[in-house]
């Protein structure tokens, strides 16, 4: 099971080493980069427009500094997909009664979404710039240990939830992965990213 970047990883694990996956299921899993929409795909094209030896320095500057990439950088980029999403969300949660069972919902989601941890600069360069910036996932060309990752290769039965209003992989971009994996399910749940957790 991977979730969001996750997704992507394990659908790696399932092509590269099918011996160890015997299922794979896959929640928000982006893949083909060059079909980001909205603010998503406007922050991929400014991405684009900078050098990516320039950013890879930044990252592993960033990396050598403090040990890895905070998950502080991470949640401003995700932050930077809709910048008036927390005033809605805590402004909808003011409204709500003390004991609406809302409240704990909303309580739970916050913290785990506030619960990130750090990426190792490596990870973060190859997910900036080889993802975001040259969309190697989609063009067959991310290479791990050595060889790339076909998930036309995944044997495992697998099963995509692909979220119809997702802003970080939207259903252009997340579709792509199980549209390559032989005879996977897709579901289309009505919810964003984090609603499909």
């Amino acid at each position: 099971l991977g979730y969001c970047m996750g997704g992507a990883s394990a659908a790696a694990l399932a092509a590269r080493r099918p011996d160890l996956v015997s299922r794979l299921a896959l929640i928000g899993a982006p893949w083909d980069f060059g079909n980001l929409s909205g603010l998503g795909g406007a922050i991929a094209a400014l991405a684009a427009r900078e050098d990516p030896e320039t950013i890879s320095a930044r990252l592993m500057g960033l990396g050598e500094a403090l040990g890895s990439v905070p998950v502080d950088a991470l949640q401003l980029l995700f932050a930077a997909l809709d910048p008036t999403l927390a005033l809605r969300k805590f402004r909808r949660f003011a409204a709500l009664a003390p004991d609406d069972p809302d409240v704990e919902i909303f309580a739970a989601t916050e913290d785990w979404l506030n619960d990130g941890v750090t990426m190792a600069a490596p990870a973060a360069r190859d997910v900036a710039i080889g993802w975001y910036m040259r969309n190697l996932t989609a063009r067959g060309e991310w290479i791990l240990d050595g060889e790339p990752v076909v998930p036309e290769a995944i044997e495992a039965p697998a099963l995509a939830f692909c979220s119809v209003s997702d802003r970080i992989a939207p259903p252009d971009c997340a579709e792509a992965l199980p549209r390559a994996i032989p005879g996977a399910g897709l579901r289309r749940p009505r919810t964003g990213h984090v609603g499909m957790i």
